[in-house]
């Protein structure tokens, strides 16, 4: 979707949905304008890496390389990412459905995500309630199936 008035009206709703159901992807006093593209969280005790939400998906991401990050942050996030995977399996089967393990070394970040069917656009307004409840729905569940690997 492009940066415009109903994209901020998505986020806006997206936002006040996540907050009446106390996802944890809501951040309290978190200013969307036109120019947001997705609500993210850090994760509280684990360096650069954050979860995300769009219009169309929810993931976690592992920052590897860029910069700021060092060669001991990068390892760590691999090592987490890879421990996480490790467990596949398992956390699919709590979370309900495969996911998207996407890595690749040499990228900044890698992650691990889960999409819904459709993603909202100003062309199918009537149908974004569905899509903002199937995505805090996800938000919810991908938290407690990654949560108990995540170190």
């Amino acid at each position: 979707m492009l940066k415009s008035i109903p994209r901020e009206e998505f986020f806006n709703q997206l936002a006040d949905k996540a907050k009446r159901a106390n996802c944890f992807i809501y951040v309290t006093g978190q200013k969307i304008t036109l120019q947001t593209s997705r609500l993210e969280l850090p994760h509280p005790t684990l360096t650069h890496t954050g979860w995300g939400l769009n219009e169309q998906q929810v993931w976690l991401e592992f920052y590897c390389f860029g910069k700021g990050k060092t060669a001991q942050q990068a390892a760590e996030n691999r090592e987490r990412f890879q421990n996480l995977f490790a467990h596949k399996e398992e956390i699919e089967r709590v979370f309900g459905e495969s996911l998207i393990w996407d890595f690749e070394p040499t990228r900044i970040k890698q992650s691990i995500i889960s999409r819904t069917p459709e993603a909202a656009s100003p062309s199918n307004l009537p149908f974004w309630g569905k899509i903002q409840d199937d995505l805090v729905a996800r938000a919810i569940r991908f938290e407690a199936a990654l949560k108990p690997f995540l170190q």
